[in-house]
């Protein structure tokens, strides 16, 4: 990394699963006591994860709230207000056509005023994986394969969660986050897979069942957990008061069923065995950042499609087409 001390990093173009692939990066980041850091997110909620992760370093880490959907007007005087913090560097994590725009206005202010400010746009190449950019290029120091304390972190907020759910805290119960952005739902696989494999999971490997998911998600997770007591399976439906609620709960079950949405990085961060189903979005590039995961997926010749069209093709068959069996194998096997 080049040689700064003071470090602006935007991150509130992004969404939740990009911020949350930053914070490997970002814990690496602080080993150096030097280095004091401004993190601008858009969720207030995160703010909480944030500080939570990076309590250590409290004294040299603020995170600032900069709503995602800002003016353009505004985000040049958020810019241009940060003259007087004179930055060593910039980071860009997730790049905008409004952001590239904005930082070349930024950026053809007078040097002198910006004292030898470098501004640099992260964004991987080549198929390289997110997380092990971001650390790579924000670090000299990063491993993956440290988990930092996160765990033993995450202990007491897993011993809250489950007594509230009365699971046991020793994995005997899987959790399934069907859903992702209302935007996104091409990214789903279909809802009635989900009750068969809830259902398969209860009758052959007794396992309970926690269906997770955002507000926007849970009429999804109440029809799910609905059409499952309708054949006589319960599973439980998590509405979490917070971010840390639903990682402390991916830290104490078995396996994580997911699509491609956040909560594959929230259980990334605590090492949870992960099932991923991918269709519309490249896993090498936005999937589970540590090695315990398997990829359900079918090989299509239009997929993976995200970059073109990121909101979808109107017929998502390479969601649609992936096999219950196939990914009840995948839980299955350790």
């Amino acid at each position: 990394m080049i040689n700064c001390k003071k470090i602006l990093i935007h991150a509130s173009s992004g969404g939740l699963g990009d911020v949350l692939m930053l914070l490997p990066g970002l814990l690496s980041l602080m080993k150096d006591p030097n280095i004091q850091i401004k993190l601008t997110i858009s969720y207030p909620s995160l703010r909480k994860v944030i500080n939570y992760f990076l309590s250590d370093y409290s004294d040299r880490i603020i995170c600032e709230i900069v709503p995602f959907n800002s003016k353009t007007s505004s985000l040049l005087k958020y810019f241009i207000n940060q003259r007087t913090e004179r930055f060593d560097l910039i980071y860009f994590p997730t790049v905008s056509s409004k952001l590239k725009a904005l930082v070349a206005i930024f950026a053809t202010i007078p040097r002198e005023l910006f004292k030898s400010i470098f501004i640099l746009f992260l964004y991987p190449r080549n198929g390289e994986h997110k997380v092990s950019y971001y650390s790579r290029r924000m670090a000299t120091n990063w491993d993956l394969t440290n988990d930092n304390g996160i765990k033993e972190k995450l202990y007491e907020k897993s011993r809250i969660i489950t007594s509230k759910l009365k699971l046991n805290i020793n994995q005997n119960f899987i959790i399934i986050a069907p859903g992702s952005s209302t935007l996104e739902s091409h990214k789903r696989w279909p809802s009635g897979r989900y009750e068969k494999l809830i259902i398969k999971v209860k009758h052959d490997l007794k396992l309970d069942t926690v269906l997770l998911g955002g507000p926007e998600e849970y009429k999804l997770l109440e029809e799910i957990q609905y059409n499952c007591a309708q054949k006589g399976v319960h599973c439980h439906v998590l509405q979490p008061d917070s971010i840390l609620d639903s990682i402390g709960l991916m830290n104490s079950c078995l396996v994580l069923v997911s699509g491609c949405c956040s909560a594959i990085h929230m259980a990334s961060l605590t090492g949870t065995r992960i099932v991923g189903l991918y269709g519309p979005t490249d896993y090498k590039y936005t999937g589970p950042w540590n090695d315990n995961f398997k990829i359900t997926k079918i090989v299509i010749h239009c997929g993976p499609c995200y970059s073109i069209t990121p909101l979808g093709c109107g017929n998502p068959v390479c969601m649609e087409n992936i096999d219950v069996q196939k990914v009840y194998t995948a839980v299955a096997s350790p």
